[in-house]
């Protein structure tokens, strides 16, 4: 992933770029956010629009309007350390020290496997949907739907969410949006 710097005279944009939809976590972590959710009754950001069909494929707890981060005083590890101007090799080796201690989104990122995949939608909100339309959208776009939904469910089972992939007899109440369709952030 290219970052770019966003930082205006030496403080963060909050452009929200860096706000990724599956970032790593401990069960410490998710443990505290689950508390801060509930005491201020934190909603998630809808990160799809079913009118332009398009996927923002960002964190749910990035408020693109407010430019803000719904969690900020519990936001994990791997948010508090980033800075958009570091190395990419200071933020590469930073990735793999938060990926080891992660419970859910554990990467092991030499073999580029991930197990317990999820989103913070997924986790927080029981919606497994942001994370099955970015998988989805990624499948070649010739490939016939019945062979998406067998290949989505093999994804789904090999990082670790073989609960979601036999349930996977489609709970996508939308029409799946293309790879190209996919925005990493709002206009």
């Amino acid at each position: 992933m290219e970052i770019s710097n966003n930082y205006c005279n030496g403080e963060c944009s909050r452009c929200g770029e860096c706000c990724a939809i599956g970032l790593p976590i401990t069960r410490k972590e998710e443990k505290e956010i689950r508390k801060y959710i509930k005491k201020n009754n934190i909603k998630k950001q809808e990160i799809y629009n079913p009118i332009t069909n398009t996927l923002f494929a960002r964190c749910c707890f990035y408020n693109p309007k407010k430019k803000i981060c719904e969690i900020y005083p519990v936001r994990p590890e791997i948010c508090r350390k980033f800075c958009c101007t570091q190395s990419q090799e200071d933020i590469q080796k930073q990735k793999a020290a938060i990926h080891a201690k992660a419970y859910w989104n554990h990467a092991d990122l030499g073999s580029q496997m991930v197990t317990n995949m999820t989103t913070f939608d997924w986790l927080f909100y029981d919606d497994p949907e942001p994370l099955i339309r970015l998988m989805y959208a990624h499948l070649p776009e010739n490939m016939p739907d019945n062979e998406k939904m067998m290949a989505l469910k093999q994804y789904l089972t090999m990082y670790g969410r073989k609960d979601i992939a036999d349930t996977i007899e489609v709970k996508i109440k939308h029409k799946i949006p293309k790879k190209s369709e996919i925005e990493k952030r709002d206009e």
